[in-house]
């Protein structure tokens, strides 16, 4: 029996006790006293009550004696009545039924908040990003700030559905707006206001379970904007079908970051800078032009946004859902159309405010499906070497890129690569290399930890290596040989777990993830804000579209220095365009203006179609001999492809 249902016992207890003493004491007075009904319930009363007005009192020696008795009995049954009325109203229970009706009193009155249903790693990083984002509002230098900036703290906007009752306890104590229920019923959804919320994040443990809240939040509100989390990848298209606007895979996700982290870096640093970092003073925002706009009808350049806001638009989505990337200063904008902007966070209201008629606060375009990715089929491979033939063929490669591990993330990672390109795979699972062989990669067999097969890699000569490792002990030891074998090795590394990050960065990691980390932000970021998360997907890497987002390093003697942007024609000879330069210094100048001059040791963030990367690079690098030394620092130097 808990506290709660203890305190009831006893109110039930000291009611009943209070009744039959009342009784007695009412025919007490009756026989003793020989006194009315109305008498002995009056002097009963005022007894019980210790009032005593004297008006009518006991006479007989018996009715006194009696009158002490229904005193000491009286007050003791009161007494306990009100331990126990007290003990109720302050049990943790009765809080606990209080905060929940105050809870869906708040949500009730909220408007386009966003909802949460889930429980777990990917719902606790997700909340943890939130808070983060919060706890920044102060000095407006987060990519939250418009959806903050009106509100006084993160109860306003959010609301979590959990099955869980200690995850929800746990999400109180947060002081988190939390309805404790199952996200696939529709009593549920409707109590956590799925009628009137702008957008909708499903993280549930099982896909089956995330499929049913899919489609029942979407028969409830058909315009309500969802993202779900799903821990198989093949049932992306299944969720879409069924009602969600976006799916995120959490492994299929680690895997695109940390292959961009560790083969694009600079690409990699600058969408961080403006997507995922919560303090930085650069933020980006979608900028919905609805009918009513003054921006429409005239051309990007005409706006002045730089010289207004410092600001610069990297892609515009248009009406059919095509995205340009590196728009012209002379396209002319037009109803419907999204702007992808770097801005910095200061800005962002009067940027909008801008963008938006007179008196309007708010715009929301329709939503839209996000048809998902499609992994990169395999081909048939041009060459197929044996371990014998991998290890004699890594001997002669230099400046390539090395990725460890057998586990999910590993394997999607290796997924999204094309083995005629300079990948070593490292795999200590024999059945996996044998695949892996078929499929045309260079493999060495063996424990990643250990020299001799890191030698065997060829870790000395390589530019970049990918640590994605399940074991937190082999994944130190790997690391910690790496930067042995390197100093200039640029280092990506998964951690299991937020403990390990730290370690591996003592190791010599240069940058380190967990996979729910990755997945909660894009997740965040597909639900927050789903033009600039498709914008993502389509530019980084697009298989399908065939565009990718590269960078080129501006070298001591790259034939590109001193020219501006305009100057090499870009758009014209290779349908690229420049939508952000590292400076030498290691700051970013996003969305820079066609008269920016290039200078040494800079490196150009170009989108691009993926039939010109590599002639791209070749013109960017000065020889298709030359490359940067270091992918750390972009050092440059001379050495063999």
């Amino acid at each position: 029996m808990n506290s709660f249902q203890e305190n009831q016992r006893q109110i039930r207890i000291a009611i009943v006790a209070i009744a039959i003493i009342f009784t007695i004491g009412v025919t007490g007075f009756m026989l003793f006293e020989k006194f009315s009904l109305l008498d002995s319930i009056w002097l009963t009363v005022i007894t019980l009550a210790t009032i005593g007005y004297g008006d009518v009192v006991a006479h007989t020696t018996a009715g006194r004696i009696f009158t002490v008795l229904l005193i000491l009995f009286g007050l003791g049954a009161v007494a306990y009545g009100l331990q126990a009325t007290a003990g109720f109203f302050l049990s943790p229970a009765v809080r606990d039924l209080r905060q929940r009706r105050r809870t869906q009193r708040h949500i009730d009155n909220l408007k386009n908040h966003f909802i949460i249903c889930g429980a777990g790693k990917l719902v606790d990083e997700t909340v943890k990003t939130l808070l983060e984002s919060a706890n920044t509002h102060s000095n407006a230098h987060h990519h939250f700030y418009d959806l903050f900036r009106t509100r006084e703290t993160l109860l306003d906007i959010v609301v979590i559905v959990t099955p869980d009752p200690t995850f929800a306890a746990h999400l109180r104590e947060n002081e988190l707006l939390v309805i404790e229920g199952d996200p696939t019923d529709d009593d549920v959804l409707t109590r956590a206001g799925v009628n009137h919320a702008q957008s909708m994040m499903v993280m549930l443990d099982n896909d089956t379970e995330s499929l049913l809240t899919v489609l029942t939040a979407r028969s409830i509100n058909p315009d309500i904007d969802i993202t779900a989390a799903a821990l198989d990848e093949h049932l992306a298209g299944k969720m879409i079908r069924v009602g969600a606007n976006g799916v995120i895979a959490h492994y299929d996700t680690a895997a695109r970051f940390l292959n961009n982290a560790t083969l694009r870096p600079a690409v990699s640093e600058f969408f961080s800078s403006i997507l995922f970092t919560h303090n930085s003073a650069i933020t980006t925002v979608p900028l919905d032009l609805a009918e009513d706009s003054p921006w429409i009808g005239h051309a990007l350049g005409s706006l002045e946004l730089y010289q207004r806001f410092e600001a610069g638009v990297i892609g515009i989505r248009q009406d059919d859902g095509i995205y340009l990337y590196a728009p012209d200063e002379k396209h002319m904008l037009r109803e419907h159309e999204v702007l992808i902007t770097v801005v910095p966070a200061p800005n962002v209201t009067q940027l909008r405010a801008a963008c938006r008629a007179p008196g309007v606060s708010h715009t929301r375009l329709p939503n839209w499906q996000r048809l998902p990715l499609l992994m990169k089929p395999h081909l048939l491979p041009s060459n197929i070497y044996s371990l014998e033939d991998s290890e004699q063929a890594i001997t002669q490669m230099g400046q390539h890129f090395i990725i460890c591990g057998t586990g999910r993330v590993a394997r999607n990672a290796i997924n999204q690569l094309d083995p005629s390109r300079p990948f070593v795979i490292i795999s200590d699972d024999e059945l996996y290399t044998n695949e892996l062989i078929e499929r045309g990669f260079r493999v060495v067999q063996g424990q990643p930890a250990q020299e001799s097969v890191l030698r065997k890699a060829g870790v000395e000569r390589a530019q970049a290596i990918m640590v994605a490792l399940e074991d937190d002990a082999s994944s130190v030891l790997t690391v910690l040989n790496c930067r042995v074998f390197s100093k200039g090795l640029l280092i990506t590394a998964t951690a299991q777990h937020e403990s390990m990050i730290p370690k591996l960065r003592r190791a010599g990691a240069d940058r380190v993830v967990t996979p729910f980390q990755i997945a909660a932000q894009f997740t965040l970021l597909a639900t927050t804000r789903p033009a600039v998360s498709d914008f993502l997907q389509f530019a980084v890497y697009n298989y399908h579209a065939q565009i990718e987002t590269t960078e080129l390093y501006m070298q001591d003697d790259s034939p590109w220095i001193g020219s501006t942007i305009k100057d090499l024609a870009l758009t014209t000879r290779f349908k690229a365009g420049v939508i952000g330069v590292r400076k030498a210094d290691g700051n970013y100048h996003y969305a820079p203006s066609s008269r920016f001059i290039l200078k040494p040791n800079e490196v150009l963030i170009v989108v691009t179609p993926m039939q010109y990367a590599d002639e791209l690079r070749t013109l960017a690098h000065g020889s298709i001999t030359r490359r940067p030394a270091s992918l750390r620092t972009g050092r440059t130097g001379k050495l063999p492809i």
